[in-house]
């Protein structure tokens, strides 16, 4: 294959999707309060109305809708208080003309009742109630099913569980929840500079801070890092580090070495492994975005081999612009999440021909409008990255970007 005969990124998502699909059982069944921020594994349904009762949305008084008629603050209804309905316990009260029960917030409502008036429109006069407010049919009464009916669709599947979902799912008595199992994803950072971030650098050394940003990626897309291992720039070292990774992974992800530079061992190294000499391994050499352009995308197996660029920033972008899509589609993601927000741009910015340029902003809350700024800083520079909220895509099409244009923004 070329050396980066670039694909748009479109495409190769696409390649990504007819090439990996996870043929393994990929449900299991976890307990509710271990399914927060997993992936729903099929679709749910409600099992019971919600609620099973006529319930009471405030504290107050049951009654007649047609017995609070005209009644004011200057013109109060009296009507006889007949019992009360205590909470979690189902009423025996029948109400007719000319008489209210108290019900509690969450209480059932008597038999005949038509509508709920709040505490603070009453006033007790001994064993009757003065109301001072006239009701409407149904008022302040959630009826059965009004909230969730049975059998009806609540969650569907790839649905990625946040509070909200399980607060239903604990309504409707889900205790155990079928999830998708994570992927297992192996990283592989290669370079003889790379250290450990616990480690003083040597002169020409750096710490390896993609493999924290591989790893916090993956995990936001609830895969599993099975294992995050460092490489020496070594044809051997490379081969036996990837064999061990596609044992162990569904997933690996390479940082470094998918140039063209004489210790740039990636697209060797994934090939070398291949079963048929007839068809490399790699069948994607560069991605037609900036930065991130030097992309190596191959299989071992039945496993996708995805090798990004060792600057920080371009495998930050490249991360979140190509493999967490991926991820997201590897595990059958529901997409639901809000995350792009329109903007102004702040700034003023060419596009790069052939490419799509994948820029990192600042949002700013300006003027009662969101305003883009833009973060200056070249591939290999981690300063832009800390300060950056969101990033700003100049489609390959277009001529670039001028202040006050409107702009859609990715937010991280």
């Amino acid at each position: 294959m070329a050396y980066l005969n670039v694909t748009k990124i479109e495409e190769a998502l696409s390649q990504m999707k007819l090439r990996f699909q996870r043929k393994d059982s990929t449900v299991e069944m976890v307990d509710l309060e271990a399914s927060f921020g997993r992936y729903l594994a099929k679709d749910l349904y409600a099992t019971e109305n919600l609620p099973s009762f006529r319930r009471s949305m405030v504290d107050g008084y049951a009654v007649l809708a047609s017995d609070t008629l005209g009644a004011s603050e200057q013109s109060p209804m009296i009507l006889q208080v007949v019992g009360i309905v205590d909470i979690g316990c189902k009423s025996e009260l029948n109400l007719t003309t000319g008489y209210a029960a108290y019900v509690p917030t969450g209480g059932e409502i008597p038999v005949g009742a038509e509508a709920m008036v709040m505490i603070e429109h009453t006033e007790a006069l001994g064993p009757d109630i003065a109301i001072y407010y006239t009701a409407t049919y149904g008022e302040n009464i959630v009826g059965i099913g009004e909230d969730v009916q049975e059998r009806t669709l609540i969650l569907k599947k790839g649905t990625r569980l946040a509070p909200q979902h399980e607060a239903i799912l604990a309504s409707l008595g889900y205790a155990e929840i079928p999830v998708v199992k994570k992927p297992k994803v192996f990283i592989l950072s290669t370079g003889d500079e790379l250290v450990d971030v616990s480690s003083t650098p040597g002169y020409g050394q750096v710490r390896d801070c993609n493999s924290t940003i591989i790893r916090n990626i993956v995990e936001s897309c609830g895969c599993e890092v099975v294992d995050s291992v460092r490489v020496i720039d070594e044809i051997e070292a490379f081969q036996k580090a990837l064999r061990n990774a596609t044992v162990s992974a569904d997933v690996v992800i390479l940082s470094g070495g998918s140039s063209a530079g004489i210790k740039d061992m990636t697209q060797l190294a994934i090939d070398s492994l291949a079963g048929n000499t007839d068809s490399p391994n790699v069948f994607i050499h560069g991605l037609a975005i900036k930065p991130g352009k030097p992309t190596v995308v191959g299989q071992i197996g039945e496993k996708p081999v995805i090798g990004l660029p060792g600057h920080p920033a371009a495998c930050f972008i490249t991360m979140k612009a190509f493999v967490e899509p991926f991820l997201n589609d590897f595990i059958g993601k529901n997409e639901t999440e809000i995350r792009r927000i329109p903007c102004i741009s702040g700034f003023q910015l060419h596009a790069a021909g052939g490419r799509d340029v994948y820029q990192l902003v600042e949002m700013v809350y300006e003027e009662e409008k969101l305003t883009a700024h833009i973060l200056y800083g070249k591939s290999g520079m981690v300063s832009a990255l800390a300060k950056a909220n969101a990033y700003v895509v100049i489609k390959m099409n277009q001529e670039g970007i001028k202040v006050g244009d409107n702009l859609v923004a990715y937010l991280l």
